[in-house]
């Protein structure tokens, strides 16, 4: 039996987590997990396998955590299946806010900003300041 699926009734942390969480907070996420109905425990340890198949966990506790709560108020949904195709070059899934990326938006200047125009800047600054 694979140690990193689900087993009903034994809400198991996959063994790689071992490597990257402290056995305290191991055994206090576990607990939490065990805690858990069933089909909401399955749900954590699937989102959890998919996360972790892309590599893209770097704060596993606070993760597991997060995704718990979401299972306790009943907001943890399984995975879509379409995660799990590749994502073609130009189509991008719609995503939830907290799963984009932020990126900041691009400025551009009506007019270039030279040199002068930033010591004129500087020298009105200064004079308003001595007023």
């Amino acid at each position: 039996m694979n140690k990193n699926t689900y087993v009903p009734g034994k809400s198991v942390l996959p063994d790689s987590l071992k490597e990257l969480i402290p056995a305290e907070d191991l055994a206090m996420l576990t607990a939490q997990l065990q805690a858990l109905p069933e089909e909401q425990a399955e749900l954590v340890l699937l989102s959890l396998q998919k996360v972790m198949s892309r590599q893209r966990l770097s704060n596993p506790v606070g993760w597991l955590l997060a995704v718990m709560k979401k299972a306790r108020e009943g907001r943890l949904y399984a995975p879509r299946q379409a995660d799990d195709l590749p994502e073609h070059a130009g189509h991008k899934p719609a995503r939830r806010p907290e799963q984009q990326l932020w990126k900041p938006e691009q400025r551009t200047s009506a007019r270039p900003v030279s040199e002068e125009n930033i010591r004129n800047l500087v020298r009105d600054i200064r004079s308003k300041l001595k007023s």
